[in-house]
């Protein structure tokens, strides 16, 4: 796994002069951090990403921060994103104007397209996941592409069998916002309160990356491309104007003594080109690894109405603040047509909206130790939602992988 190295994060909270606006003469928050990583010997080029995936609580959905690709050396200098453009290419971020039914429209701020767009946690603060990944090619955008558009769901698809290596670093970022009579302002926070260093052990979200492997008989492996759904797990709602799968079933496997609970997350990038964003599927917890047991089995659901029930309720998406925009999207009189999947298992085809070929991310994080979820669901007296997840299980991952599927 690739080490990154981040000289502006210390204490695991990036300098809060990257975000909340604060750089960049014409576009603010448009000034990329410096940062640099481990040399891959057969690497022919690098590829950069930035995501705030807790950016659900506030929002409902995945914001999606920087993807840069075609980068040729093992590192970035301060604002190569914006300055110095040519050292890279740079796809469309969730600031992007292009996509088809943009889901921030009324949220809009002129912004240039396809450059880095600093963390800007609205009301929480939120941990933002940067990732690094070495190449075997020079340049992935082949040229019928490279005067169009293209998204997250496009990079994964890109580079996809031309990945060597990859690595993961994470740091917190400081929000200096609040509502004020139902509107968004800044409230007052001093520098060094942003900038205040986390304690040792809450620095870093993943601990160790021990293996986790899995199997599922619904996901179908193909060659030299990512999993495929099986259709059989993909069926009409009744009336409602869209499909939804059932959960599949889910094999997981670890050899570590230390893993006590495992933590599955769904991630849909394909609206990723007509949203602008990621839509959070589905989320499980309490999923408990016995003592000395090797292998932890998820039954599927029976049928297309079989939507898993947990007993850990977690809202994903369609719950959330942006499902009455997606209904909008989708011309639904209201959110109400997800009631039935907005607690549940939440992997549905949008018409018009996803893509066919649009990649899912599934990742199984492995904890060093059991969660109280209904303690922490009582605490907060309200339904628990992927924000409330991944702020509880920080710094306490210790095995994780990570995989995409297509529906077709």
């Amino acid at each position: 796994m690739i080490k990154i190295y981040i000289k502006n994060v210390k204490n695991g909270v990036l300098d809060t002069k990257f975000g909340n606006g604060n750089l960049g003469k014409k576009y603010p928050n448009s000034v990329s951090f410096p940062l640099k990583w481990d040399k891959i010997k057969a690497a022919k080029s690098y590829a950069v990403t930035l995501i705030d995936y807790e950016a659900t609580g506030e929002l409902g959905f995945v914001f999606i921060h920087w993807i840069a690709a075609n980068i040729k050396k093992n590192k970035l200098k301060w604002d190569d994103s914006f300055a110095r453009p040519e050292k890279m290419y740079q796809f469309e971020n969730s600031m992007t104007k292009h996509a088809t039914n943009y889901l921030l429209d009324e949220f809009y701020r002129e912004h240039p397209d396809g450059v880095y767009f600093g963390p800007l946690p609205p009301l929480k603060d939120h941990n933002y996941r940067l990732e690094v990944f070495a190449l075997d090619v020079e340049n992935i955008i082949p040229e019928d592409l490279k005067n169009k558009r293209l998204f997250y769901d496009d990079f994964l698809e890109l580079i996809k069998n031309h990945v060597l290596d990859y690595g993961i670093t994470s740091f917190l970022y400081r929000s200096h916002g609040k509502m004020e009579n139902n509107l968004l302002s800044k409230k007052s926070i001093s520098k060094s309160e942003l900038n205040a260093p986390l304690p040792k052990n809450q620095e870093n979200f993943f601990l160790d990356f021990q293996p986790i492997n899995f199997s599922s008989e619904a996901l179908l492996p193909r060659e030299n491309d990512y999993h495929v759904l099986d259709l059989d797990f993909l069926g009409k709602q009744g009336a409602s104007p869209f499909f939804s799968a059932r959960n599949f079933d889910l094999k997981i496997y670890s050899e570590s003594e230390k893993i006590k609970e495992y933590v599955l997350i769904i991630t849909s990038f394909a609206e990723t080109n007509s949203l602008g964003v990621g839509l959070n599927s589905w989320v499980r917890v309490g999923i408990i690894k016995e003592e000395n047991d090797y292998k932890t089995e998820l039954k599927p659901g029976k049928n297309p109405y079989d939507l898993f029930e947990s007993e850990y309720p977690i809202l994903n998406s369609f719950g959330l603040f942006c499902a009455g925009s997606i209904a909008q999207k989708l011309g639904l009189d209201s959110e109400e047509k997800f009631e039935f999947i907005k607690s549940k298992y939440g992997l549905i085809y949008l018409s018009g909206l996803t893509s066919g070929q649009g990649k899912y991310q599934l990742e199984i994080f492995g904890l060093n130790s059991q969660i109280n979820w209904s303690e922490i669901a009582r605490n907060l007296d309200r339904p628990l939602n992927s924000f409330d997840v991944l702020q509880t299980i920080k710094s306490k991952v210790i095995g994780y992988n990570r995989t995409f599927f297509k529906l077709i």
